[in-house]
């Protein structure tokens, strides 16, 4: 079907896209030059609504320049972005409190109700869905420390921790540009926005801030979504109640000069607060020496068919106790040698190693209790290497179309998580059934 475009926002459909599949669609969105945070998220939600999402709250959404309020809304997922909404829907808070900061949870109705307010803590003050903090990470962190100058575990047991039991449990905005106070003007935000059948990407970035000095760009995404199957790419939505628990996962990445200047981490990848450099935390015997945290990438279950509550955010760049690894953040090699099937066809000639390369997708799901074969697609990843901020590549992964007519999706790149765009770059999903790439783009 072709693209349909409707002032800056497109969308396009595929029908029976894929094997044994229904139809997937694509609704997406680039808006630049913001320089209100509140403002972003009024647009940003006022798209959501307009595209498959309704608001529960009944507090206004639009921003008035002239008087400008706080955002607040709740918004839940509908049949056109959660075929099995009607018995498993999901919820999203989003409060942008300053022209600053914006906070975003992800739940069920259970924790998110008719009132904004009424995203529900847990017995540790842990707001069920945070997109950006977690008991498990930063900045929950248990502050019990052994008296300095000890080098061993066991003296916790005879000399109480200094202080006992602090919990710091300041909010980690999932927006942050409070180093860029009285500044926007020079700093202004953009933000990228895609809807599926299967839920939804959002990512905001502060514009040319990709040459920052040491510290990485400031920017955020995140991608909600039923994973898809490896072999067909049909959503995971198994409607039979002794089947599929049908998890919704949630990924989040978030990159800021706050997380920069108060938390650091090991070489083995535990997370402080910088003022314990150098003190030994409970279950270690040697002092923690801190290298500044550049960002965090974080994952959790926002529900299942039979759990009506997300779990708590955990690192998704480390293997964990019941938790893998879903993706890679640091300098990583994505390019392949790609030789020749045939030489007599290729008249002795091999394509030059490096000239392709592979995107990724995040993958080795799982849940609490159980592993699945899935996908997360509506984002990649790559090396920052291999593609520049805001280009795109067209890549046929499920083989979409048939062999006579192989269909493309599109996905473009948005900033490295690095300075001087180095690292890892995510891509977002951004058209679907496109046409084969012309000759010199990669596939």
């Amino acid at each position: 079907m072709p693209l349909t475009i409707n002032g800056d926002i497109y969308t396009s459909n595929l029908p029976a896209s894929l094997a044994n599949g229904g139809e997937h669609f694509v609704t997406t969105v680039t808006r630049d030059g913001f320089t209100d945070v509140r403002e972003l998220v009024s647009n940003w939600l006022q798209v959501m609504v307009e595209n498959g999402y309704k608001r529960i709250t009944r507090t206004p959404i639009e921003f008035d320049p002239n008087n400008p309020q706080p955002i607040m809304a709740v918004l839940e997922s509908t049949t056109a972005t959660n075929s099995l909404n009607d018995e498993e829907p999901y919820r999203i808070r989003v409060y942008a409190d300053t022209q600053y900061t914006c906070e975003i949870q992800m739940a069920t109705p259970l924790q998110l109700g008719e009132d904004f307010e009424e995203a529900i803590p847990n017995l540790r003050g842990y707001t069920c869905g945070h997109v950006g903090e977690s008991p498990h990470t930063v900045p929950h962190n248990y502050r019990d420390v052994i008296p300095l100058n000890k080098s061993s575990a066991a003296n916790a047991t005879t000399k109480p921790p200094q202080p006992s039991h602090g919990f710091n449990v300041s909010t980690l905005y999932f927006i942050d540009v409070r180093e860029f106070e009285g500044m926007l003007r020079a700093y202004p935000m953009s933000y990228r926005l895609s809807i599926t059948d299967r839920g939804f990407s959002f990512a905001y970035w502060v514009e040319s801030d990709d040459q920052s000095a040491g510290d990485s760009p400031t920017q955020s995404w995140m991608v909600l979504q039923r994973p898809v199957d490896q072999k067909s790419g049909n959503n995971l939505q198994d409607a039979d109640p002794l089947g599929s628990r049908n998890p919704i996962f949630c990924l989040y990445g978030i990159y800021n000069k706050y997380i920069y200047d108060n938390f650091g981490t090991t070489q083995d990848g535990e997370i402080y607060t910088m003022d314990m450099d150098g003190q030994v935390p409970l279950g270690r015997t040697q002092p923690v020496s801190l290298s500044s945290l550049p960002g965090i990438i974080q994952k959790f279950t926002v529900r299942e068919k039979d759990v009506l509550k997300p779990t708590y955010a955990e690192d998704a760049t480390l293997n964990t106790r019941d938790s893998n690894a879903w993706v890679n953040e640091v300098q990583q090699q994505t390019r392949v040698e790609y030789r020749a099937s045939s030489e007599a066809t290729n008249a002795g000639a091999f394509t030059l190693a490096g000239a392709k390369y592979v995107i990724l997708y995040p993958n080795r799901l799982n849940t609490k209790r159980f592993r699945y074969q899935h996908d997360m697609d509506m984002v990649a990843y790559t090396s920052a290497d291999v593609i520049a901020p805001q280009l795109t590549i067209k890549v046929n992964v499920y083989n979409e179309g048939d062999t006579s007519a192989k269909r493309y999706r599109k996905y473009t790149a948005l900033t490295p998580n690095s300075s001087h765009n180095t690292n890892m770059t995510v891509l977002m999903l951004t058209e679907i059934d496109c046409d084969a790439p012309d000759t010199g783009e990669n596939q």
